[in-house]
């Protein structure tokens, strides 16, 4: 097992050689995760030793006011903390992992800039997908043997193992036939 360009993991499965896209196997395995407990319950929250504080304009203010249950149940805990201000003290336990405040506070611009508490039929799922998307390794991140053997696992316990919740390819993969013919050995 290897990793190239710090972004595919080049591993065997089987007779097969397969490239492994890290961040999109990875959001694959987050997303399953969370839209798991979100549709079961309860969300495992990290709790943070030193809360995180959001500034928003008036309007986002308002709405994040307007949906702190639902942020709850997505695993956001949080409380008004002054004229615009928000005090997050748990975060999703996928995004323990980024706990910087700019990556709480893009999580949270984007669940109200794309709707996402707005209690459509799809709105579970789409949280899940943007906490996965940011709880995900990213591309250009160097991982261990330990991590990429984790990622590579894992996304094979998963329900669709082929494309990240946004519907992009996690790996591709060549038979050894194909190798083989494409070496000319057969």
């Amino acid at each position: 097992m290897c990793i190239r360009d710090s972004t595919y993991i080049i591993a065997n499965r089987g007779n097969d050689l397969l490239i492994v896209d890290q961040h999109a196997a990875d959001e694959r395995i987050c997303y399953e995760r969370q839209i798991s407990h979100l549709r079961g319950g309860p969300v495992p929250i990290q709790r943070l030793l030193e809360g995180a504080i959001i500034e928003c304009e008036k309007g986002a203010a308002h709405k994040l006011e307007r949906s702190t249950k639902e942020l709850e149940k997505a695993g956001f805990i949080m409380e008004e903390f002054g004229p615009g201000q928000f005090r997050v003290d748990g975060v999703p336990s996928p995004l323990g992992k980024a706990l910087a405040s700019d990556v709480i506070k893009d999580a949270l611009e984007e669940m109200l800039e794309e709707g996402l508490l707005d209690k459509t039929p799809d709105y579970q799922d789409k949280i899940a997908k943007m906490v996965a998307c940011k709880a995900a390794v990213k591309a250009n991140t160097p991982l261990g043997r330990d991590q990429m053997l984790r990622i590579v696992k894992e996304l094979f316990d998963t329900e669709n193992p082929h494309n990240c919740p946004h519907g992009r390819p996690t790996f591709l993969k060549m038979s050894k036939t194909r190798l083989e013919r494409d070496f000319l050995r057969t």
